[in-house]
């Protein structure tokens, strides 16, 4: 874009500058550590913030929803990327958040990507969808009640080639080094644990003594810094109740502020175990006045019936864990990024250069030269297979039911941990062989990279055989996918006229009965 300055004094002068652009990539790593003891906290919309990091010479900062952004979201773990609020002016810019494996590699799955777009004080970027509680629960990458978060930030700037340097004031804050890097924050959430008991004794003496709404106090015990005591309602808490024996837990000292806590009230048995029956866990919640228990904790005679009143005396114990406030942690010395894994490409060397293979596939008229002690690593089944008890005694074996491009994909993903290049026409197709593949060697990353491959390509064509995999191989989220879409009135016809669906009906008939409930719905 040509511009001229004006004329200098001493003669006339002109110039041009031309205005081009770059791209500044850093990253930002947040651990999170004590997770469960920072869900059901804070609350849906509340956020812990990440230390400040900077990329492309602008301040930025991570906000970490434990229990989702919104209530559209909730249940949803949740990350958005701010620019600090003393930064003036738009910044161009596009993130991804992705949750780390094992390895510190991103997971695909729980990837979320923005595009190019405008930030500023009042403009985020939102990943309101990263990953589902209870996926991250059930997932290999929460370990030690710990898991990672990784925010990529690539940053668009002009560069006036051939122009003055900017003026000091500038809309945007720099820092010294104007480039990109890799900086950590850790969010851990601390938690106070501990337990009360309370001995009952001369049950009998209590009972119809008290009155109705009238309690005994337990002593004062602290936790966490916070006082607290048990309530005792032998007759009953309220006329409603008054069959039940009540105990709730107090906050006693409200001056000392709110208390975040969770608590759990549990008849004990006479080993001191507590009884599953009668057991009552709490969410965590904000403490300050109001009691916490139950008015119906016992029906009175299902106590004096139990083994659990011995000698006119029974126990009843209190467990209390008060969450401070989340402490944070961070490097403070911005590192230069590190370069991507290239393990991957070593290994796929290895097989595509048969160096020291020492077993053999025969796929149809193909032979495949492998290594036993990579693909034992990579599946269970192959473990088995070549070193357990049952292992095969020679160096070569025939694999049925599997066309040979598949198997050498299969392979592909063994050795590198990733899908090979594939036709724009074929991806569907091959992504349904090799979940087969996957599920039959229990490899669960290949499994469920190809049930988010074939979850975002189901149509008209695919839904029939697709559904069919995926109740073959119990595979969820794919089923849930493929029943929404054929469950739309403007798909279902179409689905019912292909050959997929004759497929279907006679494969899975149990299925028709679960699409009849979804079209009904």
């Amino acid at each position: 874009m040509p511009s001229s300055p004006p004329p200098a004094a001493g003669g006339d002068r002109t110039g041009a500058t031309t205005v081009a652009f770059e791209t500044v990539t850093g990253s930002h790593e947040l651990i999170i550590q004590g997770y469960s003891n920072s869900k059901g906290v804070l609350g849906v919309g509340r956020y812990v913030y990440s230390r400040t990091f900077t990329v492309g010479g602008i301040s930025w900062h991570l906000e970490y929803f434990p229990d989702g952004e919104c209530e559209e979201f909730a249940g949803n773990i949740a990350v958005a990327l701010r620019v600090d609020p003393y930064v003036k002016g738009e910044v161009r810019a596009r993130c991804v958040f992705s949750v780390l494996d094992a390895a510190g590699e991103p997971v695909p799955l729980y990837t979320v990507t923005s595009p190019m777009r405008t930030f500023s004080r009042t403009s985020q970027f939102v990943g309101s969808d990263l990953i589902r509680a209870e996926a991250l629960e059930s997932s290999p990458y929460l370990r030690d009640d710990s898991f990672r978060i990784r925010c990529d930030v690539t940053v668009l700037k002009e560069v006036h080639i051939g122009a003055p340097p900017p003026p000091s004031g500038s809309d945007h804050h720099r820092s010294p080094s104007d480039g990109g890097g890799a900086t950590t924050t850790t969010i851990a959430t601390e938690a106070v644990t501990g337990s009360h008991l309370l001995v009952v004794e001369g049950y009998s003496h209590h009972k119809g003594v008290t009155g109705v709404g009238k309690c005994l106090y337990s002593g004062t015990f602290t936790i966490g810094g916070h006082n607290w005591c048990v309530t005792y309602y032998p007759d009953g808490f309220n006329e409603d109740s008054q069959d039940y024996i009540a105990f709730f837990l107090q906050h006693v000292d409200p001056d000392n502020g709110d208390a975040k806590a969770r608590c759990k009230l549990s008849l004990l048995d006479q080993d001191g175990g507590p009884s599953l029956q009668y057991t009552l866990p709490s969410e965590p919640r904000t403490f300050s006045k109001r009691l916490w228990g139950s008015p119906e904790f016992i029906r009175r005679t299902e106590l004096e019936q139990s083994p659990y009143l011995k000698d006119d005396g029974f126990r009843i114990r209190c467990d209390v864990t008060v969450f401070k406030d989340a402490m944070r942690a961070t490097t403070t010395v911005e590192l230069p990024a590190l370069p991507p894994s290239d393990l991957h490409r070593h290994l796929g060397d290895l097989l595509s250069g048969q160096v020291g293979w020492d077993f053999m596939f025969d796929v149809a008229d193909e032979t495949f030269k492998v290594h036993r002690n990579v693909l034992a690593a990579r599946s269970p089944v192959f473990m088995a297979a070549l070193f357990g008890p049952m292992k095969e005694t020679g160096d070569r074996v025939r694999i049925y039911d599997v066309e040979p491009g598949v198997f050498k994909a299969f392979l592909h993903f063994i050795y590198t941990d990733l899908l090979p290049e594939v036709d724009e026409g074929e991806k569907v197709a091959m992504a349904q062989h090799l979940l087969v593949a996957a599920d039959r060697y229990r490899m669960e990353r290949l499994k469920m990279i190809c049930e988010h491959i074939l979850c975002i390509h189901v149509d008209t064509s695919t839904a029939a055989t697709t559904l069919a995999l995926a109740e073959q191989h119990g595979c969820c989220r794919l089923k849930e996918a493929c029943l929404k879409f054929i469950a739309s009135p403007s798909n279902l016809k179409v689905v019912m006229a292909s050959d997929g669906f004759e497929h279907l009906m006679i494969s899975c008939p149990s299925l028709l009965k679960e699409l009849a409930a979804n079209i009904a719905a």
